[in-house]
């Protein structure tokens, strides 16, 4: 994978990975310039998306299609591990602030470097920290809010943010070992189970330089510091050229996805 990482590395303008500022630095640039979404889990029902390496480099870096947390997270575990880093993929249960007892169907890393763990998540969406977070319990401040990950007991920790001032939690983690067999039983449950979201809606997400444009159903949003913008998605029309103008797909493919509203 070292031609791959090279070329992953061109695209986003960095040409090394070594501290974690870098890392931070090149969570960023992926966010805005790899939209997170699950088009092709709605465009083709039941149909499980390949978590092959170079099925996802081709899908993320060269068609620009984007993807989510298995494939966005496991592009970033590959390009770290690739450069000679101690990084492990791990599984974590989203909860969005419940209490309720779900699978666990989220990818993301754990990164140690400088003798200190870090979370890497780049494929969580809208809500993706877009810098590397100490397991320390200390607060970052980021885009939408502080976020921190707090150890609650012995192997557990809980990854927070704040919503209306109180502290929310998006999801909880271990650190116990996760195999690409997990993954790949936790990616077929997400591609395919009645009740999964991205089965049910239609998501799409991407950082910009001022903060970030999303899709949820036919509904379109421009969020900010200054705040929220929203409008319905007219038509299929209108579907079409904000996934083409504002997502930065390419034509053949914005034009494939109109249907998808």
């Amino acid at each position: 994978m070292k031609e791959l990482t090279q070329e992953y590395l061109k695209i986003i303008g960095m040409r090394s990975v070594e501290t974690v500022e870098d890392v931070s630095q090149m969570l960023k640039r992926h966010l805005e310039l790899f939209p997170f979404n699950n088009l092709e889990i709605l465009l083709n029902p039941g149909k499980i998306l390949s978590l092959e390496e170079r099925d996802i480099f081709e899908k993320i870096i060269v068609r620009k299609l984007g993807g989510y947390c298995f494939e966005h997270n496991k592009l970033i575990y590959i390009v770290l591990k690739t450069l000679g880093h101690d990084v492990s993929a791990k599984l974590a249960r989203v909860v969005y602030g419940s209490q309720s007892d779900v699978p666990k169907t989220h990818r993301m890393s754990i990164l140690k470097i400088a003798g200190e763990d870090y979370l890497i998540d780049a494929g969580f969406g809208g809500y993706s920290p877009e810098e590397a977070l100490a397991l320390n319990g200390k607060k970052k401040n980021l885009f939408l809010s502080p976020y921190w990950i707090e150890q609650v007991d012995g192997n557990l920790y809980h990854m927070n943010g704040e919503r209306e001032g109180k502290r929310f939690t998006y999801y909880t983690f271990d650190l116990n070992r996760s195999t690409e067999s997990d993954f790949n039983l936790a990616n077929y449950y997400t591609n395919t189970h009645p009740e999964s979201k991205f089965v049910k809606d239609l998501i799409v997400t991407k950082r910009t330089a001022d903060g970030m444009v999303a899709i949820l159903n036919d509904s379109f949003s421009r969020i900010s510091k200054e705040g929220r913008v929203e409008r319905q998605v007219a038509d299929k029309n209108d579907l079409e050229y904000i996934l083409k103008n504002d997502f930065g797909f390419y034509a053949e493919d914005a034009k494939r996805y109109r249907d998808l509203v």
